[in-house]
């Protein structure tokens, strides 16, 4: 639980606290979001060639 520890001062941080979650969540999910979208790009020019 040690490299959690400093989450954990987030999560108790008020609205500002709230606000640096939220944003962390939104970009991990943009992240995601555009990794996974490339991904199924790139499978659907495989398959026209």
């Amino acid at each position: 639980m040690a490299p959690l520890a400093g989450l954990a001062l987030l999560g108790h941080g008020g609205l500002g606290g709230a606000i640096v979650e939220v944003v962390l969540v939104v970009g991990l999910l943009a992240v995601f979001l555009a990794v996974y979208l490339r991904e199924r790009g790139s499978s659907r020019d495989e398959d026209a060639s």
